[in-house]
C-alpha cells in the first residue's frame, strides 16, 4: 500500500501497522495444502477430507504370539491342540476323569474375585494336563469310534441327537478300555438317560438310530 508523501516516517510506520490489523485491509491468502491451516481446522482433517477418498485399504493379517514364558511356579503343559468337535465328543470322558481337577479351578476361580485368569493359572494348567492325557489315550485305544463320532458332529452342527448310533460305540469303548462312563449331573435315576434312547425327538432321522 502507498502511504502519503507528507507523513513523516513514524507516521508512515504507525499508519502501515493500522492498515495491516484492520480486517477490511488484509489480504486473504491463497489456498494451499502446505499453508498453516485455520484456527476451526486441524491438519488431520484437512488431510483426512483430501486423501481420505484416494487411499489404499489397508489389512492387517499378522499372527501376533506371546513369547511370554510363564513363571516357574506354574506347571509345564503343552496345549490341547484339538478342534471343538474332538473336545466335544470326549467331553463327557475329560469329565468323568477330570472332575476333582475342574472342581479346584472353578473354587479357585469363585474366590478370585474377577482375577481368576491371573491367580489361578497353576489350577487352569492341572485341568488342560488332564484332558489332554483323556485326549491321548481315547486316540491310543479307541481312534476309531472317536473319528467317527467326530465326523458325524461336523456334519450334523455337532448335535449329539443326531449322532447317537456312533456316540454308542464310543462310550461302550471308552468304558471297557479306560474305565470312564459317561453320566450327566441330575438325570432322573427312573428315566432311560436322553443318549441311550433310540429314538431322539429332534433329531432329522426320526426312527431308530441303533
Amino acid at each position: 500500500m502507498r502511504l502519503p508523501n507528507h507523513l513523516t516516517p513514524a507516521n508512515q510506520l504507525a499508519a502501515k501497522e493500522t492498515d495491516l490489523s484492520h480486517p477490511q485491509t488484509r489480504s486473504s491468502p491463497k489456498s494451499c495444502l502446505n499453508c498453516t491451516p485455520p484456527p476451526d481446522q486441524s491438519p488431520l482433517s484437512r488431510q483426512a477430507t483430501v486423501t481420505m477418498a484416494q487411499r489404499d485399504p489397508q489389512f492387517n493379517q499378522k499372527l501376533l504370539v506371546d513369547t511370554t514364558p510363564m513363571p516357574d511356579h506354574i506347571p509345564k503343559v503343552e496345549e490341547i491342540g484339538t478342534t471343538s468337535a474332538f473336545l466335544a465328543s470326549a467331553s463327557f470322558a475329560i469329565g468323568a476323569r477330570c472332575q476333582a481337577f475342574n472342581d479346584d479351578y472353578m473354587k479357585c476361580k469363585d474366590e478370585a474375585n474377577g482375577r481368576g485368569e491371573f491367580d489361578c493359572l497353576k489350577e487352569g494348567r492341572k485341568v488342560t494336563r488332564c484332558a489332554a492325557s483323556v485326549i491321548k489315550d481315547i486316540n491310543t485305544h479307541c481312534m476309531q469310534e472317536f473319528q467317527a463320532h467326530v465326523d458325524c458332529l461336523e456334519n450334523n452342527n455337532q448335535t449329539f441327537f443326531n449322532c447317537r448310533r456312533p456316540e454308542q460305540k464310543l462310550n461302550s469303548c471308552i468304558f471297557d478300555k479306560l474305565g470312564l462312563k459317561k453320566e450327566v449331573p441330575g438325570t432322573p435315576e427312573n428315566q432311560v438317560p436322553v443318549w441311550q434312547r433310540p429314538k431322539q425327538m429332534y433329531a432329522e432321522y426320526p426312527g431308530r438310530q441303533f
